[in-house]
């Protein structure tokens, strides 16, 4: 499972590296995705994330901080596909006619929650 959260968080790091760098790529991306089965294996992607974030916070070392992180993935992923096709272009169309900093801000708070995940389930400690 740790090793599981590790790679979830490397690669949290890495994309948002990647969208701090270039921004207009992964936003044509984003708009590719954003189909009835785009919307639904992005959802189907948050549930499994939600729940490997609950799975290994029992030995972590923020397990509630951990635990409340799962949550809100698990239920962005339920609640993705409840939002739909329709209203995600809208909130994407809005999205990308923001300044460059707003832009790129999520980017720095993905590489923050992958370090911090990587750092709460410190593949070092030892469970008692």
């Amino acid at each position: 499972m740790k090793l599981l959260l590790t790679i979830l968080g490397v690669i949290a790091i890495l994309a948002g590296i990647f969208d701090l760098i270039s921004p207009d790529y992964l936003l044509s991306v984003g708009k590719s995705v954003l189909t009835p089965l785009g919307i639904y294996i992005i959802a189907a992607v948050r549930v499994l994330v939600g729940i490997l974030l609950l799975a290994g916070a029992r030995t972590a070392r923020f397990p509630r901080t951990l635990r409340v992180l799962g949550f809100v993935v698990l239920l962005a992923g339920i609640a993705t596909p409840i939002f739909g096709v329709e209203r995600s272009v809208a909130v994407f169309n809005w999205w990308s006619t923001q300044s460059a900093l707003i832009l790129r801000a999520p980017a720095i708070i993905l590489a923050a929650v992958g370090a911090f995940v990587i750092y709460a389930i410190g593949l070092n400690r030892r469970v008692a």
